[in-house]
């Protein structure tokens, strides 16, 4: 969609390229080597962040971001898929954006040992990839009271 909006791909090859992926992750979750390994998890982060920015937010609240979680326990664990810490970071901080975007809980653990990205700075870097988003963001956190100048 990134592409999309930019006018650096036609609609029609977004389409078959959403398409396809979905495919290939249908295919990869049949596929007992392949439906718990890291690309596919990482991909599942990839479809819900998606779906929770551009698509349908209750689809990635309900089965994207689950099934995501489900696999990494499968798998011991977000620390047991080998990742490096800011690859693990982000995608806490995803997570993060996703629960508190879409009123819902966050399905993946923190890490005492790594600091977490501060609220004013989610709502900093969602202005800057997408500003509506952002300022959704912002308003949804002044609303709970949680956001303060220092954040």
């Amino acid at each position: 969609d990134d592409l999309g909006r930019l006018n650096a791909i036609e609609p029609a090859k977004i389409w078959w390229l959403r398409g396809e992926a979905i495919r290939q992750i249908n295919e990869a979750l049949q596929d007992p080597g392949r439906a718990t390994s890291t690309g596919l998890i990482l991909a599942v982060g990839r479809v819900a962040l998606h779906e929770s920015f551009y698509g349908d937010r209750e689809l990635a609240n309900r089965m994207h971001r689950p099934a995501q979680k489900r696999m990494i326990e499968m798998r011991g664990g977000l620390k047991a898929l080998g990742l490096p810490g800011l690859s693990m970071r982000l995608m806490r901080w995803t997570d993060d954006i996703m629960s508190k975007y879409g009123g819902t809980e966050r399905f993946l653990e923190d890490d005492p040992e790594q600091e977490g990205i501060g609220l004013k700075q989610s709502a900093d870097v969602l202005d800057g990839y997408r500003f509506d988003k952002g300022q959704e963001l912002r308003k949804r956190i002044r609303i709970r009271g949680l956001m303060n100048d220092e954040g």
